[in-house]
């Protein structure tokens, strides 16, 4: 009887797929005994066809890519190989949950090593640094700050012996509503921001390098002409201050 070994390795951070990372996940194929295939969905919903890397290389793709799918062009025994670039974004707390999935079986021990380290060593290999800040996002932030909040005031009431209790009122219905829709509306800015300046995953190819450069570009001036230039604007004042009443 013949056994498979079945894994499935999830990535939730944030990465940039560019030409040298598809020639990676390329050249796993390879080693399986195959050769990928490609699909794309972009955000317009248009799909598209590849039989090989260089056909999909080739192609300038005006509007983002949405959705990434490697699989096998051929059989092979060794091993059946899928993989997928996806944004989650129906996470619950956070902004997104996955953003990456590469499954795998094969009855074969050492493609099974070989395959693990590979994927694992690219995740690694390929993982950008700005995922904490668009993950958690807003509606994160908040709901840690309301969550130590309540704490504090548990932790006080029950040093105090204060017994809290909540009034069921009308007016409590209606700002737990309120409240509901604000966190939604929180939620959507964050999804919001986070496709336009804190991509989970950036397609560093074609015509997407030069569209990732320019939102790079503007997360610089706005960084260097507002922000600093607030904190610039405070320092000068507080000197100023120092200065003038000596």
């Amino acid at each position: 009887m013949e056994q498979f070994i079945q894994r499935k390795l999830v990535y939730k951070k944030s990465l940039k797929i560019d030409e040298d990372a598809l020639k990676e996940l390329d050249n796993l194929y390879i080693k399986i005994g195959t050769t990928a295939e490609y699909s794309i969905i972009t955000e317009d919903n248009i799909h598209y066809s590849f039989d090989n890397l260089e056909e999909l290389l080739q192609h300038d793709f005006s509007k983002e890519i949405k959705i990434l799918k490697i699989g096998r062009h051929d059989y092979t025994r060794k091993a059946n190989l899928d993989i997928k670039f996806e944004i989650d974004y129906l996470s619950t707390f956070t902004t997104y949950d996955t953003i990456a999935e590469i499954s795998y079986s094969t009855s074969d021990e050492d493609i099974d090593i070989i395959l693990k380290q590979k994927i694992l060593e690219f995740y690694k290999k390929y993982a950008t640094h700005n995922w904490i800040v668009g993950k958690i996002g807003i509606f994160g932030y908040s709901a840690i700050l309301l969550f130590l909040m309540l704490a504090i005031v548990i932790v006080i009431a029950s040093i105090n012996k204060i017994n809290i209790s909540i009034p069921i009122t009308m007016n409590f219905f209606i700002r737990l509503i309120i409240s509901s829709i604000m966190w939604i509306l929180i939620k959507k800015f964050d999804i919001l921001i986070c496709k336009r300046f804190l991509k989970p995953i950036v397609y560093y190819i074609n015509k997407q390098k030069d569209k990732w450069d320019r939102t790079q570009n503007i997360k610089s001036n706005i960084f260097w002409g507002v922000i600093v230039a607030i904190i610039v604007g405070i320092f000068t004042t507080i000197i100023c201050n120092i200065i003038l009443k000596e």
